[in-house]
C-alpha cells in the first residue's frame, strides 16, 4: 500500500502542480491562483492516524476589533457545507479553510485527493469578498452570507481592496514569532520547488493547456 505522502505526491505530479517540501517533515507547500485571491496551500499527512490534510490561507489578518464579527461570519458560512470549514487563530487573526481525510487500511485514489483540494480552494474563494465586506465595509455578516448564497456580487473594487489592505497593514502590528508559530507549517511558498521551480499560480488543478485545447 502506498503511504499517504507518495499519493500526493503523485497526484501533484499528474497534475503538473508544483509544490515545496518541507525538509523532515510530511508537509507539502504550494499555490493556486484564484478568481478573488492567491491562496498560500500546505498539504500535510499523519502516516500513523492515515490522515490527510489540506489547509489554503487567504493572507488576511483580522483585526481584534473585528475578530467578533468575522467569526459570526465564519459560523454562518460553515453552516451547511459539505466538506471542509473555515477557521480563525483568536491569536492573531489568520484565516484559513481546512479539508481532510481518515484514510485508514485504504489508498487514497487521484479524484478523491481532487475533490479535497478543489473544494477547499473553490470555497474558500467563493466566500472570500464577504470576508472583505464585513472586514472593510462594515457589512453585517448575515447579510454578507445572504450575498454569497444568493449568488450576488460583492460591489467592492479592486481598487478599494488595495488601499485597505494598505491602512490594515499600517495599523497593525508586525506579528512575533511565538504568535504566528502555530501557523509556521502553512507559510507561503518562497523558496524553490521540488524540481527547482518556484510553484506556480494555479486555480482548479487541470492537465497541460494544451490538451484542453485539443478537446
Amino acid at each position: 500500500m502506498a503511504t499517504l505522502m507518495e499519493s500526493a505526491l503523485e497526484y501533484l505530479e499528474d497534475n503538473s502542480i508544483h509544490y515545496q517540501k518541507v525538509e523532515g517533515k510530511d508537509v507539502l507547500h504550494l499555490g493556486f491562483e484564484l478568481e478573488n485571491f492567491y491562496a498560500n496551500c500546505v498539504l500535510f499527512v499523519d502516516e500513523e492516524q492515515r490522515y490527510l490534510g489540506f489547509s489554503s490561507v487567504c493572507g488576511l489578518r483580522i483585526p481584534q476589533d473585528k475578530r467578533t464579527e468575522i467569526s459570526e461570519f465564519i459560523a454562518r458560512a460553515n453552516y451547511g457545507l459539505g466538506i471542509g470549514a473555515f477557521q480563525m487563530n483568536f491569536d492573531n487573526g489568520e484565516i484559513l479553510y481546512k479539508t481532510g481525510i481518515y484514510a485508514r487500511d485504504s489508498e487514497i485514489e487521484s479524484n478523491l485527493l481532487d475533490a479535497i483540494v478543489c473544494a477547499n480552494t473553490q470555497t474558500h474563494d467563493r466566500y472570500y469578498p464577504g470576508l472583505i465586506d464585513v472586514l472593510f465595509r462594515d457589512i453585517a455578516p448575515s447579510d454578507a452570507i445572504e450575498t454569497i448564497e444568493s449568488n450576488r456580487e460583492s460591489s467592492v473594487s479592486e481598487d478599494e481592496v488595495d488601499a485597505w489592505f494598505e491602512k490594515l497593514v499600517a495599523d497593525m502590528e508586525e506579528p512575533s514569532l511565538e504568535e504566528i508559530k502555530p501557523s509556521l507549517e502553512a507559510a507561503p511558498p518562497t523558496a524553490e520547488g521540488e524540481n527547482g521551480q518556484k510553484p506556480k499560480k494555479r486555480g482548479r488543478p487541470r492537465k497541460n493547456k494544451a490538451d484542453d485545447e485539443k478537446k
